[in-house]
């Protein structure tokens, strides 16, 4: 998904950014308010990461939603918090 899509909507997002970045405190994410560049700069703040390691990691954050989960709070509004897809895990033989 592009950052423009979820900064769109950042009040959906930002719960779900709050749990995946959880060292960021209530005040970063509420300042970030949608902003890229604003939640590079709280990242490594916080992290203490460089600039390529914070936007790697959230480009691979914006991955984790679908258009079509976009698409479907855009055309009905809604702020169901739904599970990112995750491959199955295989199967341990334990033998």
């Amino acid at each position: 998904m592009r950052w423009q899509a979820i900064a769109t909507d950042w009040s959906y997002y930002v719960q779900k950014a709050k749990r995946h970045w959880v060292v960021l405190s209530e005040q970063q994410l509420a300042s970030i308010n949608g902003s890229y560049d604003r939640l590079v700069e709280c990242l490594q703040e916080s992290y203490g990461l460089s600039t390529d390691a914070v936007k790697d990691d959230i480009r691979e954050w914006c991955t984790t939603f679908g258009e079509e989960e976009l698409q479907s709070n855009l055309a009905t509004g809604a702020r169901n918090e739904r599970q990112p897809r995750r491959p199955p895990h295989s199967q341990v033989d334990s033998r």
